[in-house]
């Protein structure tokens, strides 16, 4: 897999992620409302100025770069040096490959400011 930049052709697909609720159900109630291209283009244009609280890649398979679904920091407070880190695989036949599993030997990790240094 591949992380990429955020492209504006790629919003029918988001769109089609996003409005399929066996893709969306663990999303929370935010995802769960129909989303319509104007807010889909809304989304993409905040979020590739930087604006906002959030950062999202495009995941894509490797070999083909096929666009598979989206990776992202969510809800960054700089002050407290935190983020919730969100992953969707919208291809549902990449669900069963195991492309969302962790490395044998990696572990989840919670990052912390380093001693002393002023994030505020």
């Amino acid at each position: 897999m591949a992380l990429g930049p955020l492209r504006r052709n790629l919003l029918p697909l988001y769109l089609r992620w996003m409005n399929d609720f066996t893709i969306t159900r663990y999303l929370g109630p935010a995802a769960w409302r129909p989303w319509t291209y104007g807010a889909e283009t809304a989304w993409d244009d905040r979020a590739s100025r930087g604006e906002g609280r959030e950062v999202v890649f495009p995941i894509y398979e490797r070999a083909t770069l096929r666009p598979l679904g989206t990776a992202g920091l969510h809800a960054i407070d700089h002050r407290h040096g935190t983020a919730e880190f969100g992953l969707l695989i919208g291809e549902r036949d990449c669900w069963a490959r195991a492309m969302a599993q962790r490395p044998p030997g990696w572990s989840w990790i919670t990052a912390s400011p380093p001693q002393g240094r002023d994030v505020g």
